[in-house]
């Protein structure tokens, strides 16, 4: 009686170290992914920013138009990370501390926007500085 009692108890214990351990990777995993949407977000505003800006969609939509982006984002990195990194960064995410950190390694970034209810697809690539920027809008 008192070794299935002890079984027990240890099975508990190891149920809940799994469990916490499992709670504590996918809170990690969460707090970096809304991170790294943080500084989507700044491209996103940015993006907003060139279209309300540009004389070309001024003529065509006049001064009071709406631009809404949809939810999805493609990137490309400039690195690309091996099997090993990846599983690594399941368990302990190598997120940038600052936009300028996330922006560095970004080769690539496209948008998806709608401008009046007319689709277009906004891109970010690397200028000569090295700086992310406005490299097309195209309807889609």
């Amino acid at each position: 009686m008192k070794k299935k009692i002890i079984i027990l108890v240890f099975v508990g214990i190891l149920v809940t170290i799994f469990i916490g351990t499992s709670i504590f990777f996918v809170a990690q995993g969460i707090s970096a992914s809304n991170k790294e949407h943080e500084y989507i977000n700044v491209y996103r505003t940015r993006a907003e920013e060139y279209i309300k800006s540009s004389p070309e969609f001024a003529e065509k939509y006049g001064d009071d138009f709406s631009v809404k982006f949809d939810k999805s984002v493609s990137y490309q990195r400039i690195t690309k990370k091996s099997l090993s990194d990846r599983l690594v960064d399941v368990f302990a995410p190598d997120v940038p501390k600052t936009v300028e950190e996330f922006s560095a390694n970004i080769k690539m970034m496209k948008f998806n926007v709608k401008i009046n209810r007319d689709e277009y697809e906004i891109i970010f690539e690397k200028n000569d500085l090295g700086e992310l920027e406005v490299s097309s809008v195209t309807p889609k």
